[in-house]
């Protein structure tokens, strides 16, 4: 088993972690049976221990496998075992992680930001010119998880999602002329119309809430 540890000068009884459309906390005790029993905690993109005023997060783009024990972030990198495939593993790999010191908790420090960027970096694309953005979001709590092509039409899909855990009201601002916005459900159904507004919707987000726009 190859590791990779960060020993971090703050000291928090929780740490937070990346996981599908959110985030959760988790102890960074031993003091139960229950979290004596947690060798590892599993999170996607991030984990993140702050106190107030300062945090530190471990970014990645692939391992999921974590520590969070006495003030020290650590990344499980790989995992060789020799049953079922004595030579599993066995091979050169390369890793992709980032240590990311911030002000503030995870949200104020954009510790979900820092996170997409990493995995999503900005690419360079030959083509004609666009005139500008599918869409932007007006607050950083609020993201684009997905943008795809309507199952049963020429529309486009956007799926957004809170990921602050927090009550909040977002702005979409299309830059393509969007004539019709609907909210659909995660199957494409049900449509609502959204008052649109110079191509633009105002959307309410409950806490973690996945929300599917339908745009003509």
């Amino acid at each position: 088993m190859l590791r990779v540890l960060f020993p971090v000068a703050i000291h928090a009884d929780t740490a937070r972690s990346d996981i599908q459309f959110g985030s959760i906390e988790r102890p960074t005790h031993a003091n139960t049976s229950w979290d004596w029993a947690k060798d590892e905690i599993c999170a996607q993109k991030w984990v993140d221990i702050s106190e107030p005023g300062y945090g530190v997060a471990l970014l990645n783009d692939c391992k999921y496998g974590h520590r969070v024990r006495d003030g020290i972030l650590d990344l499980n990198l790989l995992r060789s075992a020799t049953y079922p495939d004595p030579v599993a593993d066995q091979a050169t790999h390369e890793f992709t992680y980032s240590l990311y010191p911030h002000l503030e908790g995870f949200a104020q420090g954009r510790v979900v930001q820092a996170a997409y960027e990493l995995n999503v970096p900005l690419r360079l694309v030959k083509g004609e010119v666009l005139p500008s953005s599918l869409a932007i979001v007006d607050i950083p709590g609020v993201v684009i998880d997905t943008v795809k092509k309507a199952e049963n039409s020429e529309a486009l899909i956007f799926r957004l999602v809170e990921l602050y855990g927090r009550q909040s009201t977002a702005t979409i601002q299309f830059g393509n002329g969007a004539r019709q916005v609907e909210i659909v459900n995660l199957m494409e159904e049900d449509p609502t119309l959204v008052d649109l507004n110079n191509s633009s919707v105002t959307v309410e987000f409950r806490p973690f809430e996945i929300i599917t726009l339908n745009v003509h």
